[in-house]
């Protein structure tokens, strides 16, 4: 570690850590602006900043009689990823090993007053909303330092012993026993704050007691899931099972709410227009919808033509029953077919229908707990969560699914069946679907009401021309006609009567009133005539309308104001790309929006707008009914390359930004901007990151009819976009390491059509994923798969691409397995991509670690048919021991065993077909049977399931014995079946097979000595009381605490303490490690089990491994404030000081 020697001015001075001289250590806030820190650059440079913190600090170290002290800003240089790294993981023991620390609260001033009081007002309230109590990396200063001294802006406060009451109080954390289980430390990091998110995991490692290596850019939920599997590999699952209280599924459950959300889920239903004033009120008298708002369950399917105003009315109806229908719980998606992915799609539905509910009934997140965290949350998941909750509610229940025709998937009758099938068995569930005529859908229900045709929308659209067709002093018979025949020429059609009424109403602005009725004989009825009316009445500006038509339709995704606009301008001649705010406005980029699409775009509401169509029907004609014939004057065909040719165009001049410099780490340009650099570059060149990110994807698409040699030969430098691309990373994961080969680029962005060809889809790349081939599936870049495989020869490319394309698909990767493509797809489970890549390899090549790492991977994905390849291929595999199956079976377990074989590999993981086959080919001995059974055991941590179930039935068949000595435990002599599945965390369901399967409950054995000993160890309640069921002997004399309760006074707890008391446990029992249960409760500092001893009639002067009670409880490591509470109930009990000699005939204590 490197301290800060202050004896000569500020000195820095570097040590081993176990040779550090005693040192002090500050614990504080940094600034809000991490600039104003003193960095380990700016004290070696000579720094001008504050030195106030440092000043401090030394001043207290001096006083306190110290010459070196720590503080994380300057002691650490964090341009050196390994020294932060290895700094991150020490940070807990160099706080617990400091001889001081400092806590500094720089917002606390202890002489503060208030304004209308002349007394000091009392900094210990002021105490309460410290930042410092705030944040993520104090928690642990605060755990791991055992001498702190806190200090406001202008003094003293008082030492950590001083305030424990109110720092208990301010965290909630026991300060005083010890740590309580890894749920609850989790628990204490929730409402803490940390200025990067991964640091939410990485300032619990020391706290947790586990080893990670940080990795930013993952992601706080990443990293929480790696600090988690951590846990696991080294206290097993029971860690993270025992103490699983209510904050840390709060936790959970608010981390998949959050996870479901998305920013667009509210915003196509914000942008429909709110029904006018006296219109739509007419449907809550109609026929239809009262037989289905007074219906227990149905459905209700209002139909219409394109811009009918369908949309509107589902709006309406939806309002309606959030204000009137105060009990009920009102639910709602518009699916929209111009807006983003999760917009258009089952997935977005299902979770904004999700959130909602649990929006509205929080009491119901409880269906959450059964969800996994995954990013991507599949679609039986989100079914089974959403009707665990309606099935709870035990309310009314209105569903509004607007536009179902819009819906993107291709399956739309399985989602009706989903809500048809919801009505089952429940009542007050109401759905009201929305739809044009076409397609034909089979919707349960004779409530269908077709919009067009009712007499009450006639008079609706009526009453909007009258409202908003000012025809100035027209006569009453001239107003008359026009409106009565716009409305007849509607026929229906919302939209239509909406942009009529706009262009009649220009006429009346000009003072052509006299006009008015010639022209509405003009326009032509239907959308699209009238779309074709309108463009060719406006031909002003119309390379300006084609881009804009072509950025709307053609964009990779939908494009911010911002966004567009300069997109726009990338296409038009001689103008600057960048953004200066007192010259443009969002007003003046909205009105440009406007009037380049001729009206026929707006801006979305919601939390991130974007530009789109004013109605999806406008697409329809501009695709489905050729509009672009129109438009562009005459048939160009293939229309779509040069679309994409042209924006193509508008990308490549939107890459000509200039990047800031980069930091500097270790005397080297960073990898990243700054968060600040990256952010100024965005906002002051808005469409930079779409340019950059899609450019090659306009490219691909145009290269389908128009060639793009010359543009990659001379106009795309992969060099200078490789720069761009990078500065605008926010995450290391996503930064080129060097330029990437055109083939990785085409393979990881799905350019199949740009890919060059023959293509090396193995070839090595120091890029994240290493070769292309597995660039392309990880990237799910079909296409460009398929292409890779077929120049690789294989001859089944769309049996493999379709095998990968598996719903829910999720695929690991790592360093390891990426660079060796076979090892991926064998991993992964791919049988028919494992095959074709294994072809290839030399058979020399599979010899050896080589073979064995392919069964490891073969057995973990559940790959048999490679598994069998494999094994054939060389017969003398499966009775090798192979060691590299250790470090995958630590990532579940925290034991290791000696003779690890594939056999037990394939048992812990359940792959019951392995084992079948393993088993089958004879390659084993009963002992390993046993070990392999062992394994299986420790495998089933959730419980029993029918797969494990299964896999130890196989085994117990093949002649496994449920009472075999297996495996060493921590270097201990062996032990059975039951103590290995104790102390593994194995269930209670776990437990009752084996003991139903023959196990031995009173069989006496190894380190425990007992599987009594071993759950009285490991607080196992429910097992303990299963064991003494079965027969156990609650005093048995075995193993290293001698007996069950010497083992739960010390290492248990309190509540096993009185079921072992209650069952005839001798309380003066004599042996083992403490020498007897009191002594060792005592020695633990533990008051409650002392007493609960004393009152089951413990000797107080019984001897142990110490002479007397006190000399145990003075000897343990426990603060002083436990001790002394101890020492006074045994003072109280007739205890006292004895010099006598132990009798060692008393003390039968195995050593440890």
């Amino acid at each position: 570690m490197r301290l800060l020697y202050f004896e000569k001015g500020f000195q820095f001075i570097d040590f081993d850590d176990d040779k550090a001289p005693p040192y002090a250590i500050l614990s504080h806030t940094w600034s809000e602006n991490n600039d104003e820190e003193v960095t380990y650059q700016d004290l070696r440079q000579g720094t001008t900043k504050n030195l106030l913190k440092l000043q401090l600090c030394k001043d207290w170290a001096h006083a306190a009689g110290y010459k070196y002290f720590w503080i994380d800003t300057c002691c650490i240089d964090k341009r050196n990823d390994a020294e932060l790294a290895y700094a991150i993981r020490s940070m807990y023991r160099w706080y617990a090993q400091a001889g001081i620390c400092f806590v500094y609260l720089s917002d606390l001033t202890k002489s503060k007053r208030k304004a209308s009081d002349s007394h000091t007002a009392s900094w210990k309230e002021s105490l309460k909303s410290c930042r410092w109590f705030t944040r993520g990396w104090t928690l642990q200063e605060l755990v791991a330092s055992k001498n702190v001294e806190f200090y406001a802006r202008d003094g003293h406060l008082g030492s950590k012993q001083d305030l424990l009451p109110l720092l208990m109080s301010i965290t909630g954390i026991d300060l005083c026993g010890p740590l309580p289980g890894h749920q609850t430390r989790l628990s204490w990091i929730a409402k803490r704050q940390t200025k990067r998110p991964e640091d939410k995991a990485y300032c619990m490692l020391g706290i947790c007691g586990v080893m990670m290596s940080p990795q930013y850019g993952e992601g706080e939920d990443e990293a929480c899931r790696r600090l988690e599997t951590a846990i696991v590999q080294r206290y097993g699952t029971i860690a993270l099972e025992n103490d699983r209280g209510a904050h840390s599924e709060q936790e959970h459950r608010q981390t998949i709410l959050d996870l479901l959300r998305f920013d667009a889920m509210e915003s196509r239903r914000t942008t429909i227009s709110a029904a006018m004033k006296k219109t739509c009120r007419w449907i809550l008298t109609h026929d239809i919808c009262l037989r289905w708002l007074r219906s227990e369950h149905s459905f209700f399917w209002i139909k219409g033509k394109p811009g009918a105003g369908k949309s509107v009315m589902v709006k309406f109806l939806d309002e309606h029953i959030t204000k009137t229908m105060r009990n009920a719980v009102r639910l709602s998606f518009y699916f929209t077919a111009r807006g983003e992915q999760l917009e258009k799609t089952f997935a977005g539905m299902y979770r904004s229908l999700l959130v909602q509910l649990l929006d509205a009934v929080p009491e119901l997140q409880h269906v959450l707990d059964s969800i996994k965290y995954s990013r991507a949350l599949d679609i039986p998941q989100l079914q089974s969560a959403l009707t665990a909750g309606i099935q709870k509610l035990q309310r009314p229940v209105y569903f509004f699914i607007d536009a179902i025709d819009e819906c993107h998937d291709k399956d739309i009758q399985e989602m009706i069946d989903y809500f048809e099938n919801l009505q089952d068995g429940l009542t007050g569930i109401s759905v009201c679907f929305a739809s044009r005529h076409y397609p034909v859908y089979e919707i349960p229900t004779r409530l269908q009401l077709v919009l067009e045709d009712t007499a009450e929308h006639t008079a609706d659209l009526d009453h909007f021309v009258k409202t908003n067709l000012r025809l100035g002093k027209a006569t009453p018979k001239r107003r008359e006609e026009i409106q009565t025949e716009i409305v007849a020429k509607a026929n229906g059609v919302f939209l239509w009567t909406v942009l009529v009424v706009k262009i009649l109403q220009k006429e009346v602005s000009a003072g052509r009133l006299h006009a008015v009725q010639g022209r509405l004989r003009d326009i032509p009825a239907g959308l699209k005539e009238l779309f074709q009316d309108i463009l060719r009445r406006d031909q002003d500006n119309m390379d300006e309308f084609i881009l804009c038509l072509r950025w709307i339709l053609y964009a990779k995704r939908p494009l911010k104001l911002p966004e567009f606009y300069f997109a726009m301008m990338a296409g038009l001649p001689s103008q600057d790309l960048e953004w200066v705010p007192d010259e443009l406005t969002e007003d003046q980029m909205h009105s440009f929006l406007l009037t380049s699409s001729k009206g026929f775009a707006e801006c979305t509401r919601g939390k991130k707008p974007t530009t789109q169509f004013i109605h999806e029907s406008v697409r329809d004609f501009l695709i489905k009914d050729n509009g672009f014939d129109l438009v562009c004057g005459e048939s160009v065909e293939p229309l779509e390359c040069y679309a994409h040719e042209q924006l193509k165009q508008c990308c490549s001049k939107g890459l000509s930004f200039d990047i800031p410099p980069y930091p500097l780490e270790n005397n080297k340009p960073s990898l990243l901007l700054s968060e600040k650099e990256r952010q100024s570059l965005m906002t002051r060149h808005p469409f930079a990151e779409y340019a950059t990110t899609h450019i090659l994807y306009h490219a691909d698409r145009a290269a389908v009819s128009l060639s793009q040699r010359q543009f990659l030969a001379s106009e795309f430098e992969l060099s200078h976009w490789t720069t761009k691309s990078n500065a605008l990373q926010r995450f290391k994961v996503n930064v080129y390491n060097q330029i990437p080969s055109f083939s990785y680029l085409c393979a990881e962005r799905d350019l199949a059509t740009l890919m060059p060809r023959p293509c090396n889809a193995l070839s090595q790349e120091e890029q994240r994923y290493f070769t292309p081939l597995i660039a392309a599936f990880m990237s799910s870049s079909w296409q460009a798969a398929h292409t890779l495989l077929v120049d690789n020869g294989a001859t089944n490319a769309d049996r493999m691409i379709a095998e990968a394309r598996l719903p829910h698909a999720k695929y690991e990767t790592s360093r390891t397995l990426s660079s060796v493509p076979w090892r991926w797809a064998v991993r992964n489970g791919l049988e028919y991509l494992s095959e074709h890549l294994l072809s290839s390899v030399p058979v020399a090549q599979l010899t050896g670690d080589n073979t064995k790492h392919a069964l490891i991977l073969a057995v973990e994905s559940g790959n048999v048919p490679i598994g069998k390849y494999l094994r054939l291929l060389h017969p003398t595999l499966l009775s090798e021991p192979v060691d590299l199956y250790k470090p995958l079976m630590h990532q579940r377990s925290a034991f290791i065993g000696d003779l690890i074989s594939p056999l037990d590999f394939a048992a812990f993981l359940g792959q019951d077909d392995f084992v079948v086959d393993f088993v089958d080919a004879h390659a084993y001995t009963s002992k390993y049977i046993n070990q392999a059974l062992c394994w299986t055991i420790m495998g089933a941590h959730e419980e029993l399931s029918q797969k494990f179930e299964k896999t130890a039935q196989i085994l117990i068949d093949a002649g496994a014995d449920v009472n075999a000595d297996v495996l060493e435990l921590h270097s201990r002599p062996g032990a059975n079946m039951l103590q290995r599945a104790i102390y593994s965390g194995a269930k209670p369901k776990v437990i009752q097979f084996l003991l139903t399967k023959g196990a031995d409950a009173t069989a006496r054995a190894g380190f425990n000595g007992s599987a009594l000993q071993a759950a009285a160890l490991m607080c196992r309640e429910e097992i303990v009381q299963m064991l003494l069921d079965a027969g156990a002997d609650v005093n048995a004399q075995a193993g290293y605490y001698g007996n069950a309760l010497q083992a739960a006074s010390h290492d248990g707890n309190k509540p096993i303490v009185q079921m072992l008391l209650n069952a005839g446990a001798d309380v003066n029992a004599q042996g083992g490690y403490f020498g007897n249960a009191l002594q060792a409760a005592s020695h633990l500092c533990d008051e409650q089990r002392v007493r609960l001893l004393l009152a089951a009639g413990a000797d107080v002067h019984a001897p142990g491994r110490w002479e007397t009670t006190l000399e145990a409880a003075r000897s343990s490591d426990k603060n002083e404030q436990l001790k002394s509470r101890v020492i006074q109930v045994l003072l109280d009990a007739g205890a006292t000081d004895s010099t006598a000699q132990l009798h060692t005939d008393n003390h039968a204590s195995i050593s440890p």
